[in-house]
C-alpha cells in the first residue's frame, strides 16, 4: 500500500518521472536540505495529493524487510492482508522513501530499508537501550505517517496491524510500564474526536 501511494499511478522510479531533476520540487534529500526534514507539506504532491512520499523522512511500514521484496509473493494481484510480510523479529522492518540524508537514488518510490535495532540505538544512553526511540543514523531520518482503513476492520485484523508482535519488545515495553515510563492512551487529545466523528 506504501508503494501503491507513493507511486501514484506512475511505472516510473518516482512519481513523476525516472530522472532526478525534478526531485527537488517533491523532496527534502541531501542535495537540498538544510540540515533536517523539512516541514510537512512545502514541497509539491504527487498525483495522489501526496506530499513527501519521497524523501523527508523514511516512513515505517507494516512489513518486515527482505532482500527480496516483493519477489518473494510472485506474480499476479494480491489482497493487501496477502502481501504484507509481517515482520517475525524486532528488528528488520522496513522503512520506505528515503530521508532528509540521502541522495536521490534512496529516494525513489521502490526505495526500502530494514531497521537494525542494535545499530539505530547505538548512541542510546539508557541502560537496557530503550524500546521507545533510536538514537544513530540512520534512524534520525525515519518517521511515520499515520494512516487509517477507509473500511472498518475486523478487531482479529486490527490485532495484527496494532498489537505488539514480538517477545523482547513486549518485555521491554511491560518492564518500563511498570516503572512508570510510559502511559497508556491517546496522545493527542484531538484524535480522539476526530476518530469519533470520523474526520
Amino acid at each position: 500500500e506504501w508503494e501503491y501511494a507513493a507511486r501514484a499511478g506512475s511505472k516510473t522510479a518516482y512519481s513523476f518521472g525516472d530522472t532526478v531533476d525534478s526531485l527537488g520540487d517533491y523532496a527534502c534529500f541531501a542535495d537540498n536540505n538544510a540540515g533536517g526534514p523539512d516541514k510537512v507539506g512545502l514541497k509539491k504532491p504527487n498525483a495522489f495529493g501526496l506530499h513527501d512520499m519521497h524523501g523527508n523522512v523514511w516512513e515505517w511500514t507494516v512489513d518486515s524487510y527482505t532482500a527480496e521484496g516483493f519477489k518473494a509473493l510472485g506474480s499476479g494481484p494480491l489482497f493487501v492482508s496477502k502481501a504484507i510480510q509481517w515482520p517475525q523479529e524486532a528488528t528488520h522492518r522496513c522503512v520506505r522513501g528515503g530521508g532528509w540524508q540521502d541522495d536521490a537514488s534512496r529516494c525513489r518510490s521502490a526505495a526500502r530499508m530494514g531497521s537494525e535495532d542494535e545499530d539505530w540505538k547505538d548512541a542510546d544512553p539508557n541502560i537496557p537501550l530503550s524500546p521507545w526511540w533510536y538514537t544513530s543514523d540512520p534512524a534520525r531520518s525515519v518517521g511515520m505517517r499515520m494512516v487509517r482503513s477507509a473500511k472498518s476492520l475486523a478487531k482479529d485484523d486490527l490485532k495484527l496491524y496494532w498489537e505488539i508482535d514480538n517477545a523482547d519488545i513486549q518485555q521491554d515495553v511491560t518492564l518500563r510500564m511498570e516503572e512508570g515510563r510510559g502511559a497508556l492512551g491517546l496522545p493527542v487529545p484531538e484524535l480522539a474526536e476526530a476518530l469519533k466523528d470520523g474526520s
